[in-house]
């Protein structure tokens, strides 16, 4: 059976606008709903073992069991370069928390496609994601210096590594081509129009 793909559209326009002078220095941002396959205790084990001051790490979505709560709260509470706002977040919270961030980090376990990744792009923020053949289809489209990819299992040196080279691009922005939802909606209804017309 024939398949099309359509590419998440982006999401420029349609969030708060965050401008480059509110980055934090060294903060480094985890967001989205709070999952067992996301990885984010990867995350706090790799940062946590980071000997470094000058970095910041802000756990930003709603954990989906108590048991993920507790570990975030037990975090915070240890290494006070830790902070975190759980819960829901409204969208003007959310686009402030990743104009904050030099970084958005997903460090998942498995991962096809993602709204938070298209929202930090949308917003001229680097993305650390795993290796998989959509985010490397992604990484061409942007731009490598704006979707990094890392081979698992997740290492803060990605991390580090998308920090010091964050100068060399600074000004420019994530290649989104064709990924506003007029195109994205004309798209789905050409397909709609051919599976119908039996094309």
């Amino acid at each position: 059976m024939p398949t099309t793909v359509i590419a998440h559209g982006h999401y420029r326009g349609r969030y708060p606008a965050v401008s480059r002078d509110s980055i934090k220095p060294g903060r480094i941002l985890y967001a989205g709903m709070i999952r067992d396959y996301k990885g984010l205790d990867i995350l706090l084990h790799e940062f946590v073992a980071l000997a470094h001051d000058d970095l910041s790490l802000r756990i930003v979505g709603n954990p989906t069991t108590s048991g993920w709560r507790r570990t975030i709260e037990d975090a915070c509470r240890d290494d006070d370069r830790i902070s975190a706002h759980l819960g829901f977040v409204p969208d003007a919270d959310l686009a402030k928390e990743i104009g904050e961030a030099e970084v958005l980090v997903l460090p998942y376990r498995t991962m096809h496609n993602s709204g938070i990744l298209m929202l930090a792009l949308s917003l001229d923020r680097c993305v650390v994601v795993p290796r998989t053949p959509v985010n490397e289809w992604l990484a061409a489209e942007a731009g490598p210096q704006w979707v990094r990819c890392f081979d698992p299992p997740f290492k803060m040196s990605v991390v580090l590594d998308v920090m010091r080279d964050r100068g060399r691009y600074e000004g420019s922005s994530p290649r989104l081509t064709g990924r506003d939802w007029d195109t994205v909606a004309m798209r789905h209804a050409t397909v709609y129009r051919e599976a119908l017309s039996g094309h």
